[in-house]
């Protein structure tokens, strides 16, 4: 009897690994909404679609994502071409049997589906591993040829038709219990499957992860051997070299010393005698200095004594003096530019010569150094909320035209100020750093 080149399964998965597996036909009857699956009600669970060739090896493999309601009914709107997308599938991993194909999120030969399909874990065991066990044990039974027999016909009375009812009730309900048992002991025979299937693939890879530790182990060992002669030997060799190079050093080192014992005693000779030259011109200078210092020290003292002599006698007949002679007193101050000072208000302007520069300009000393201070940087003395606002203004030259809280302000702070004074009711916000 022939077979078809390949079988359909479809597998779903979900955080403990395989959880259930059916045939085409039956995945057809869930999609159409004739069955229900309870156990996936409100979920969104990965699935895979599955071409079995007659070795139960993985031909193609399709893994996509199916939502399912609250009462168990698959996504009506769902409609992914697994079958064509199978035929179509990019090619796969080699999972032991050759390449399979394969198409997934990352490798989707239809892109409009590429959402709604899943990538497998990129571990050792994955779900590709999973379905290939599964396959494997051949729960599906593909690829058998056998005939169930039917059981024996028991000749039998006719019933009535109330008791036939009630016993065709009777046996419906058997049979769904039948079911429901059969798939509770299925489920656990493939959550027991997939947890035995687990831990032979880690046993498996743990044997071969041992295997290739304990053949890296060798050839350290050996690397270490070999690295380990060649040690010794370039040892041996620099040993050699070490003690020639260190004879011929002694030798050279000898001469070396020698030589630079005379080149040094030679320079120590030449460098003493010209510090002892420059030590006695040194002493020559220091001896014409101090006679120099001394000189001055009494031409001080002598100026010294008749400066406190004048001063004894009338300070101002010295000014008076100076006066005569034409000597004028003259100082430079911002308002007034260059200002003469007469000998009788020299005593007043050493005394204070801001006031007195203030009174020359007709101000108050205060409202000389706000001036002043504008004068000096031009920009707005306004703050707003604790900033000062520095805008360049306009600079006031003459002491006299400049208005405090004005003359230092920009225009629009001037017109906020100004503002501000007319409305009532509002403490006025802007201020104005002295």
């Amino acid at each position: 009897m022939g077979h078809k080149s390949f079988e359909e399964a479809i597998m779903f998965f979900n955080s403990h690994g395989l959880c259930k597996q059916m045939l085409y036909s039956e995945f057809d009857a869930i999609l159409d909404g004739i069955v229900l699956v309870q156990e996936f009600a409100s979920q969104t669970v990965k699935g895979a679609y599955v071409r079995v060739a007659p070795s139960l090896t993985i031909q193609s493999v399709v893994l996509f994502y199916l939502t399912f309601n609250e009462e168990g009914r698959a996504d009506c709107k769902w409609n992914i071409p697994v079958q064509h997308m199978a035929e179509v599938a990019g090619r796969g991993p080699d999972l032991g049997d050759g390449h399979i194909r394969i198409a997934c999120r990352t490798q989707c030969p239809v892109s409009w589906h590429q959402r709604l399909l899943w990538d497998p874990k990129p571990s050792a065991i994955n779900e590709l591993v999973l379905i290939k066990a599964a396959l494997k044990r051949n729960k599906l039974r593909f690829y058998e040829d056998y005939v169930e027999p039917s059981p024996p016909q028991q000749p039998q009375q006719k019933p009535a038709a109330k008791q036939l009812s009630s016993v065709q009730g009777y046996q419906q309900q058997l049979q769904a219990l039948r079911d429901q048992l059969d798939q509770r002991i299925e489920n656990q025979q493939l959550k027991h499957e997939n947890s035995v299937a687990k831990l032979d693939l880690e046993l498996m890879e743990l044997k071969s992860q041992l295997k290739k530790a304990e053949h890296e182990a060798k050839q350290y060992r050996q690397q270490l051997v070999q690295k380990n002669q060649e040690y010794q030997t370039s040892r041996k060799e620099m040993t050699r070299l070490l003690q020639d190079i260190e004879a011929q050093n002694q030798n050279r080192l000898a001469d070396l010393k020698e030589s630079i014992t005379k080149k040094v005693e030679a320079k120590y000779r030449s460098q003493l005698n010209e510090l002892r030259d420059l030590v006695k011109a040194k002493d020559v200078e220091i001896s014409y200095l101090e006679d120099i210092d001394k000189q001055q020290q009494l031409e001080l003292e002598r100026l010294q004594q008749e400066n406190k002599q004048l001063k004894i006698t009338h300070p101002g007949d010295v000014l008076a003096q100076l006066a005569a002679k034409g000597v004028m007193f003259m100082a430079y101050h911002p308002g007034v530019g260059h200002v003469t000072i007469p000998v009788k208000d020299v005593d007043e302007y050493l005394a204070d010569n801001i006031a007195y520069v203030a009174k020359r300009c007709f101000v108050s000393k205060e409202h000389y150094l706000s001036w002043r201070r504008h004068y000096e940087n031009a920009t707005c003395d306004a703050t707003v909320s604790g900033k000062r606002c520095g805008q360049p203004i306009a600079r006031v030259e003459v002491p006299r035209e400049f208005e405090a809280d004005k003359s230092n302000m920009c225009v629009d702070h001037q017109k906020a100020e100004k503002a501000e004074q007319v409305e009532s009711g509002q403490p006025p916000q802007l201020k104005v750093s002295r």
